[in-house]
């Protein structure tokens, strides 16, 4: 029993005095070198400035300065402050509620942005032992291309939407509820379908909690605008594409909290991200007001919708060329970010949102052209509604990464659209040369056997 005891208070002993000499080896790291916050932010594309307290009996030369990923920064150098605007020791310690006796000089460390994201700047010695270590986080540029880029997207969404409502026909909307099967149906497809589907695609992928919690959203977001023109192109129900994508835009505000408080807490745990519910009611509402507003105009001024038709197409062209035109030029870092499971993971949902949501349509007995509706309504979705969302509710550089798997949806959604476009007027191009050339053989065959004025001689 004495020997237990014994071994017992020399391990403590022991413990004690190993925790005392971490504590002392911490307390000289601090007093070595001081910096006035834990982590700095720095904008890309800018030279990043960080102050730094370091005691005079240290010098320049016995320091390595390192960054833990010289992928996302780069340190440049190191030298006195010497500035105007620099703080004196003294300042910088009593901004910090530090009363130290050893004399310091501040130290104003440069380093170069390369990338959005987190590392460290770590300070040590020759020998390669810690003094100290500051987490920077490179966070979006402010550059005039940027704002224009926001003022663009903003702007493009709104009138959108609202010619979304314009272009709404009363008597279809009656006509259709009447007749509610392929509006159900394609109801089925945009929030059951599509948000297992992309539950599914992320748990596949093994995609990060925050990439998955984006991709998600998109998953469950409501149709998009464009829809609309590919069911023009494809000669699909334009009535049953605008209604549909009307009902999907009004439902959101019920189905999309819906599946995000539920399947996508399993997502939204991991990434300890909590999307506050006032704030996804308000990214919603930036959707559907204009499209109401689109819609009373419509019932105001019926023949505004004439006009609303001649400019919706030439307009969404002009959008689609602006965004990506736009989006290349200022958010082009964010193309480095891109990884291959990234390029797979986001496309594959709407891919696979035609193919299911035409098959189930067909299935189900609707009239091929609305069969072509369907599956370009289930698979294209609003995009912009997933990107608002991830934006206003994550911080930067989170947003950032979480929203790689949608810029690979914005990119390549429309891939098998063009792809089937082209084999379509291909196929009307020979087949139909074929019958006008069948056509007319026969016509000739049968021309002077039923030449009036020949059987008028005979």
């Amino acid at each position: 029993m004495k020997k237990i005891i014994l071994n017992s208070f020399i391990f403590l002993v022991f413990f004690t005095h190993n925790i005392e000499s971490n504590s002392n080896q911490n307390s000289t790291q601090d007093h070595s070198i001081i910096f006035e916050k834990d982590l700095f932010k720095c904008r890309l594309f800018k030279k990043c400035f960080i102050d730094a307290l370091i005691i005079r009996n240290i010098s320049l030369e016995q320091l390595v300065i390192n960054s833990t990923d010289v992928n996302i920064f780069k340190f440049s150098n190191i030298s006195l402050c010497s500035f105007t605007k620099c703080p004196t020791p003294s300042d910088f310690l009593r901004k910090l509620n530090l009363n130290k006796t050893e004399e310091f000089d501040v130290f104003r460390i440069e380093i170069i942005p390369v990338l959005i994201g987190k590392a460290s700047l770590e300070l040590n010695t020759s020998s390669q032992q810690q003094i100290a270590h500051v987490n920077i986080t490179i966070i979006q540029p402010r550059r005039i291309i940027d704002i224009i880029f926001d003022i663009a997207i903003y702007s493009f969404g709104f009138i959108i939407s609202l010619l979304m409502g314009i272009l709404l026909d009363k008597e279809c909307i009656v006509k259709l509820f009447k007749m509610p099967k392929p509006m159900f149906i394609g109801f089925f497809c945009q929030y059951i379908i599509m948000p297992m589907l992309a539950f599914s695609i992320c748990n596949i992928f093994h995609l990060t909690p925050l990439e998955s919690l984006a991709l998600f959203i998109y998953g469950c977001s409501p149709g998009g605008a464009g829809s609309n023109n590919w069911t023009i192109l494809f000669n699909g129900d334009l009535d049953l594409s605008a209604v549909l994508t009307f009902v999907s835009v009004l439902s959101s505000m019920v189905m999309m909290p819906l599946w995000i408080y539920t399947l996508g807490r399993v997502f939204s745990t991991k990434a300890q991200i909590k999307i506050p519910i006032l704030g996804l009611f308000a990214n919603l509402m930036i959707t559907i007001v204009p499209c109401l507003i689109g819609l009373a105009i419509n019932l105001r001024f019926p023949k505004f919708k004439k006009y609303a038709l001649k400019i919706a197409k030439p307009f969404t062209l002009v959008f689609l060329i602006t965004f990506l035109v736009l989006a290349f030029i200022a958010k082009f870092y964010s193309f480095k970010l891109l990884k291959m499971r990234h390029w797979l993971s986001g496309p594959l949902i709407p891919w696979c949102g035609y193919l299911l949501g035409g098959t189930i349509a067909w299935i189900l007995g609707l009239p091929f052209n609305q069969v072509k509706t369907v599956a370009i309504e289930t698979g294209i979705q609003n995009v912009g509604v997933a990107f608002l969302i991830i934006f206003t509710n994550l911080p930067t550089p989170d947003a950032d990464y979480a929203a790689l798997p949608i810029v690979g949806v914005a990119t390549l959604t429309n891939i098998p659209l063009y792809f089937a476009l082209l084999i379509s007027k291909i196929y009307s191009y020979i087949f139909g040369k074929s019958k006008e050339n069948s056509s007319g053989e026969n016509k000739m065959e049968e021309g002077p056997e039923n030449d009036p004025m020949l059987t008028n001689k005979e």
